[in-house]
């Protein structure tokens, strides 16, 4: 999936590729993580739903830089059900 992404730049779709921290859910589910209906499948969020480490910014300037602490509550949902959070998409 992340090579999709990288392979589809000039669409310019992605707000925020998430490389390192999908692949290491992937590493993770790969060596025996709790599984559920989700899982290993890559999952994009808008750009106004919050996971922890990840900028934020719900199209506007004025959260430039914001870097959420927490994971939204749809983010810790998907990923219990196995899903890897691949980055945002834009608003």
């Amino acid at each position: 999936a992340l090579q999709r992404i990288a392979d589809r730049g000039d669409l310019n779709a992605f707000q925020h590729v998430a490389a390192d921290r999908a692949q290491a859910r992937a590493d993770a589910l790969d060596a025996g993580a709790p599984a559920g209906v989700l899982t290993g499948r890559p999952i994009a969020l808008k750009d106004n739903i919050v996971a922890r480490g990840l900028p934020v910014s719900a199209g506007s300037r004025i959260l430039d830089g914001y870097v959420s602490p927490f994971d939204a509550t749809v983010v810790e949902r998907l990923e219990a059900a196995g899903a890897v959070i691949v980055g945002t998409t834009r608003c």
